[in-house]
């Protein structure tokens, strides 16, 4: 008779008040002799299965209390019979469960394996339902032994891939990440076709580790798995990141891209801006300016800003100056009188600045007032310039460096 199969089908959680409690002196489970018992001692009398029979009656119908003092009365009464005693044990071990008074339910399974009367099948299912209430009570050393146990005493055809599973997870909460990942790859031999759950456990073992090598190609299986899986390629780019691959990352992110991944506005700016990294500033501003039009980027100042700073990069000028013309953004008129400094259109700057810088010299716009002084030096207007560079030499908030430069232009007007 499989007792926990049939109390796991019919037992729930039962929320009564003053609940009975199981007890069995410690002495009765700690001080039997554990050596070897025939095996008519691991089975129950007739008599006593006709006594068991209405407690799992009691338990079908979720009378809990009534079950629990109906096994409180057995133990008793064949307190000298350990077999006996581990059966009452393992059934009030199950309605704990029931309960979900789980730390009660450890407690009696516990006592099962201590008294160890009970056959090998018998002990070994205890040790596996065990081991998995101890992971799940985060108990992972107790977790891990408990397993370990099992696995010695199972048998080869008994062992499949989410027993290794649980003892991998319980060595990587240990931060046993070594042992964890060689662990889940016994599991990975075990198991028919690749397990994903596995193969993620080996992933996080491998970033812990800063094996990035191995976690790239722990990666790219998952990734075969599951190539829909968005944070698979995510995690793939960070790895490649960390290892300062950044063309590589560049180049999962166009696949990304590609496959419509990117479903966030940080995720096509960060596309963007790493195609700026690297030299691809002309194919970043036609995706950015795609992406502004169909509305996947908001049209803000800052977007538009990277959207100039793309074509000013590519070398469309034009188009950046246009976009720069007018935008309310606190880095666009430097931009702006840098690509007119750099295409020489001198009346361009002056126009540009005059009217922007009427108000005291700050620590941003010093040297906007150097890039004036050069325009009407380079317009032949030598007052004009001269008095701008006094007034930046005059100012409080002119730094050392800039004063320096302000004042080897006044020297330099001084000759004509």
């Amino acid at each position: 008779m499989n007792i926990l199969l049939g109390l796991c089908l019919f037992i729930i959680f039962s929320g009564a008040a003053n609940a009975v409690e199981f007890s069995v002196p410690e002495s009765v489970y700690s001080l039997h002799s554990t050596t070897q018992k025939s095996k008519s001692q691991h089975r129950l009398s007739e008599i006593v299965y006709r006594q068991f029979q209405p407690i799992q009656k009691q338990i079908s119908a979720e009378s809990y209390n009534d079950a629990l003092s109906s096994l409180n009365r057995l133990a008793q009464r064949h307190k000298e019979k350990p077999y006996v005693t581990s059966i009452a044990m393992q059934s009030a071990a199950y309605v704990y469960i029931a309960q979900e008074r789980y730390p009660k339910a450890m407690h009696w399974m516990q006592a099962i394996l201590k008294l160890s009367s009970m056959n090998i099948h018998e002990l070994q299912s205890i040790r596996h339902n065990l081991s998995q209430l101890q992971l799940q009570a985060e108990q992972y050393k107790d977790a891990a032994t408990t397993m370990t146990q099992w696995l010695e005493n199972a048998k080869a055809e008994q062992i499949n891939a989410s027993d290794y599973q649980l003892l991998a997870v319980s060595y990587f909460q240990l931060e046993q990440y070594k042992k964890s990942k060689q662990t889940a790859k016994k599991g990975l031999k075990l198991s028919k076709q690749p397990l994903e759950s596995l193969y993620q456990l080996i992933l996080s073992c491998d970033i812990a580790l800063k094996q990035y090598t191995n976690a790239e190609q722990t990666l790219a299986t998952l990734i075969k798995l599951k190539p829909a899986k968005k944070s698979y390629w995510i995690q793939w780019v960070g790895i490649l990141d960390l290892q300062e691959k950044t063309k590589q990352a560049l180049v999962v992110f166009e696949l990304m891209d590609q496959q419509n991944m990117l479903k966030h506005e940080d995720e096509h700016i960060q596309f963007v801006q790493r195609l700026m990294q690297h030299n691809n500033a002309h194919k970043a501003a036609k995706k950015l300016n795609t992406y502004i039009k169909n509305t996947k980027v908001s049209n803000t100042p800052d977007t538009r800003y990277l959207l100039a700073s793309a074509w000013q990069q590519s070398g469309e000028t034009t188009k950046a100056a246009k976009l720069l013309t007018n935008l309310k953004h606190k880095q666009a008129l430097t931009r702006l009188t840098q690509i007119y400094a750099s295409e020489q259109q001198w009346l361009n700057v002056t126009e540009l600045l005059e009217s922007e810088l009427k108000t005291p010299v700050t620590t941003e716009s010093e040297t906007l007032f150097i890039q004036l002084g050069y325009a009407y030096n380079q317009l032949g207007e030598l007052s004009k310039a001269r008095q701008i560079f006094i007034t930046l030499f005059k100012a409080e908030q002119t730094s050392h460096e800039n004063r320096r430069v302000a004042k080897e232009w006044m020297v330099y007007l001084d000759q004509f």
